[in-house]
């Protein structure tokens, strides 16, 4: 028995006799309770004498787990499966600034650059889009839809540079499929003016918070490109939430 322990049970002592015929039980459920009552009035004793403490607030509600509705920036490196080839594969980086501009409209702002390589020749290309995000929030998912303008630009060693205008427009739903983990399948349909294609991308993310200001997000997208080779495209990147 430490000493401390050995002053509170002498000081206890006469309560002690008094309370010797209830419960073990019940004694140390009423010390528990007067032990709590004293320890909040210290406390509000201690608020009220500060004028500069305030009183704690509730809890904020958890913020949503997905990309939705939420202002963040991020870098992903990204890989390429190229059909047709060679090059077979292209390696690349992204990076995205997404802002709310109002409750249940996004603005997404990204750059992407890739490279492929073969017989030591390369092709580089680079591409920056803008797109509007609307989405209403439901019970079971936020189903959302897209429209956006980009602009890319494609360089090889083995042909000329050239460039296009595109027009994007899509759509899908985000929707929680754990707590810290959101998935959001979605389907866009590209025109690139500029080489005369169309082009439909297949995909999913799917994204998990780690905190409540990071998060990681995996992408798989399949490119049906008209009157072109096809590719499949996988990334995975960081996000800061702000």
């Amino acid at each position: 028995m430490s000493r401390g322990q050995s002053r509170r049970r002498q000081g206890l002592a006469p309560a002690t006799k008094l309370l010797k015929t209830m419960t073990t039980h019940h004694h140390s459920f009423k010390i528990l309770l007067v032990a709590a009552a004293a320890s909040l009035g210290l406390a509000a004793s201690a608020i009220a004498q500060s004028a500069n403490v305030a009183v704690p607030k509730p809890s904020a509600a958890p913020a949503d787990q997905g990309l939705l509705g939420s202002a963040y920036v991020g870098f992903a490196g990204s890989y390429a499966s190229l059909s047709g080839g060679p090059p077979g594969v292209a390696h690349g980086f992204g990076v995205y600034y997404n802002q709310p501009l109002s409750d249940g409209l996004d603005l997404t702002v990204d750059y992407n650059w890739m490279r492929a390589r073969a017989f030591g020749l390369q092709a580089t290309g680079q591409r920056t889009d803008a797109i509007l995000t609307g989405f209403n929030k439901e019970e079971w998912g936020k189903p959302f839809c897209s429209l956006g303008v980009s602009g890319d630009w494609r360089h090889s060693d083995w042909a000329a540079s050239r460039h296009s205008f595109g027009l994007l427009a899509g759509g899908g739903v985000e929707f929680q499929a754990a707590p810290a983990i959101a998935v959001a399948p979605y389907v866009n349909f590209v025109r690139q003016t500029g080489y005369n294609q169309n082009e439909f991308d297949y995909g999913v993310k799917a994204t998990y918070r780690l905190t409540h200001d990071w998060s990681v997000t995996a992408k798989a997208q399949y490119d049906d490109i008209h009157h072109a080779p096809n590719q499949a495209e996988y990334s995975l990147g960081a996000n800061y939430h702000f």
